[in-house]
């Protein structure tokens, strides 16, 4: 794939102007001119339309409505065929909120270097000052919170403040939580996804959804909830949500996993070398690297080559098997788009199946 292909470049255009859309806050207070990346994104949208004998959006408005009322593949461009699935948006249909692939799509086209997003380059940053420190404990323990305590509300504050060991990571806690605003109230009540743990969002008459697309609207029911008087909530903001907290429940729940079959699994060692690393007998050791994206094709975009593989035995990169039943062609796709290193795709189930055959003497894997 052509990654400098100026279909594929303007659709990244459109997905970064609406996130940039979607971080102004207070609509109310808001005035022209919109954002530059939305009024840029929308000037090369009207050009290709037009050029295309196909009616544009009139507006930025228009372009947000574009992007709701027609899936990805119905744009008036030439895209690689099997890139987005038929009916995939950047807006949701029915609620109107930026689904994940706007997202992914933000991160891995049109941009000089897909893999070195602003979240990627924001660990590896905390990893070389927990490196110069040497405090592993205060990276892994980073890791862990944030896909665990997705939401604080004044009691996690004070853990965090009091309890947790976060070190020099002290000060990042605040550049990746926001204070929840009214948009995740419904009458002063937030409620968690009972699936992710993270903000659901409000639909009023009391339902709610959740902007995970592995979570359904009915595990929202099963969630949490807070009200106003409680005081203020913090949640992580939509990147570090999307790309970090919810990958690395996954990550935890893989090593839950291999755990309950007798393994030993650390998750995030040597200050994130690998997401997860399998201890087994004799001191052999397998590296895992998580891919956790929706889109198989821009998670192999965007999936770094892995170049270290001799600081353990064998590396996997797995993919939750929840992403396998919304596309059962992930894995051959992921392995037409990602880096050509060598290192195997595998789904969460074959990697705990392979696991559990090395445990045994002499079995297979061993």
């Amino acid at each position: 794939m052509n990654l400098n292909d100026p279909n594929l470049e303007l659709v990244g255009d459109v997905a970064r102007a609406l996130v940039a859309l979607d971080a102004v806050k207070d609509l109310a207070a808001f005035h022209l001119p919109y954002p530059a990346e939305a009024q840029r994104a929308l000037d090369r949208l009207v050009l290709r339309t037009l050029r295309d004998r196909a009616a544009p959006p009139a507006s930025v408005p228009g372009m947000v409505t574009f992007c709701q009322e027609r899936p990805v593949v119905d744009w008036p461009l030439t895209l690689p065929s099997g890139l987005f699935a038929p009916g995939s948006r950047f807006v949701d249909e029915e609620y109107g909120y930026l689904t994940e692939l706007c997202f992914e799509a933000a991160t891995a086209l049109g941009t000089a270097f897909p893999r070195e997003s602003p979240v990627d380059t924001m660990l590896d940053d905390l990893a070389k000052r927990c490196q110069a420190r040497q405090d592993a404990a205060a990276y892994s323990t980073f890791r862990r919170m944030l896909a665990e305590s997705p939401v604080l509300d004044n009691e996690a504050v004070s853990t965090i403040n009091f309890e947790l060991p976060l070190g020099l990571l002290d000060d990042v806690i605040w550049n990746v939580y926001r204070k929840a605003d009214e948009r995740w109230a419904d009458r002063g009540l937030y409620r968690a996804c009972g699936g992710c743990s993270h903000l659901a969002i409000p639909l009023g008459a009391d339902e709610w959804c959740c902007e995970s697309d592995k979570c359904g609207e009915d595990v929202v029911e099963s969630g949490g909830s807070w009200t106003d008087d409680e005081g203020p909530l913090h949640h992580l903001d939509r990147w570090h949500r999307q790309f970090v907290s919810r990958q690395a429940q996954a990550v935890l729940r893989l090593a839950g996993r291999l755990e309950a079959v007798g393994a030993k699994a650390e998750p995030w060692p040597r200050f994130g070398t690998y997401d997860l690393q399998i201890l087994l007998s004799h001191g052999r050791t397998w590296g895992i690297r998580m891919v956790d994206w929706g889109n198989a094709a821009l998670a192999g975009v965007t999936e770094r080559p892995i170049d270290e593989p001799s600081t353990v035995d064998r590396v996997y990169r797995v993919v939750p098997g929840e992403r396998l039943l919304a596309d059962p062609g992930y894995l051959s796709t992921f392995r037409a788009f990602g880096p050509a290193d060598g290192v195997e795709v595998v789904t969460d189930e074959e990697v705990l199946r392979t696991t559990e055959a090395a445990l045994v003497p002499g079995g297979a894997g061993a």
